[in-house]
């Protein structure tokens, strides 16, 4: 019907990813770096915003690997120089780069 064109052109633009700029996004975007390699920009490690941690990066890449983890090395804004190495508690920024170093068994 002609009376809902208006709404429904305002739900495309409410849902459009660019609706939200990045500054007030309500989540990080952090990217992984393999050793050796350049980092993996097309698949960002999506995490909130509210308390962006190393430690919730791992957990979202994998559950199991906080267990085996020794340090971060981060390459970004929250970093103090690139790169930084890191504990699980640091604090993210949107944009960074994180390397995870695993122990050695």
């Amino acid at each position: 019907p002609l009376y809902l064109s208006p709404l429904i052109g305002l739900i495309r633009l409410v849902k459009s990813p660019s609706h939200f700029p990045r500054s007030r996004c309500p989540r990080h975007h952090s990217y992984t770096k393999p050793r050796g390699q350049i980092p993996d920009y097309s698949a960002p490690v999506v995490i909130s915003r509210k308390g962006a941690t190393v430690e919730k990066f791992c957990h979202r890449i994998h559950k199991g690997l906080l267990e085996q983890f020794k340090n971060a090395l981060v390459w970004g804004s929250s970093a103090k120089h690139n790169p930084q190495r890191v504990g699980k508690d640091h604090k993210l920024a949107d944009e960074d780069v994180v390397q995870i170093i695993k122990k050695i068994k």
